[in-house]
């Protein structure tokens, strides 16, 4: 029976021959690009094995679009699937500075919690207001889990209504 890393190397050899191609390189420059053999660079393009993490790094700084070669969908089309709201959160956290970035990422670390309370989706309203949904108050800061999802359910419904 064939695993799905079987199945999925002659695919990583497909597309790595075309982004090597289209970069205008022989299997001989790339390869020492890449810091491998040629031969291995081969049994790479035929899915005969797989590249390693050292060698996927050495791609991408060699030009090679590593997203395309493991999923299919190029960079710009990935960027693509980020709606408006999230660019500006992701354009946040790369721009600024690090106690802006401490704040996003704690923000973000709340969303799991979110899910373990049995709260469905994230807030609507204002981009301020979801954000005030997601920081805990003063009241719930203090109380046992159980308490604080008891709280945060009843507080869900009188919202709702």
């Amino acid at each position: 029976m064939s695993t799905s890393r079987e199945n999925f190397s002659p695919i990583l050899g497909r597309r790595l021959a075309e982004l090597r191609s289209a970069k205008g390189l022989s299997q001989e420059q790339a390869s020492k690009l890449f810091g491998i053999s040629r031969e291995m660079l081969g049994k790479y393009e035929r899915g005969q094995a797989s590249p390693g993490a050292e060698v996927l790094a050495a791609m991408q700084d060699n030009g090679i679009d590593i997203v395309y070669l493991l999923s299919g969908t190029t960079m710009m089309e990935s960027q693509a699937l980020l709606t408006p709201e999230e660019e500006l959160v992701l354009a946040a956290l790369r721009h600024s500075g690090e106690e802006v970035k401490r704040a996003l990422l704690s923000i973000a670390a709340l969303v799991p919690l979110q899910r373990t309370l049995g709260l469905s989706g994230l807030p609507t309203g204002k981009p301020s207001e979801r954000i005030g949904s997601l920081v805990p108050d003063a009241e719930t800061a203090r109380m046992k889990p159980a308490e604080k999802r008891a709280h945060l359910q009843s507080k869900k419904k009188r919202d709702a209504s």
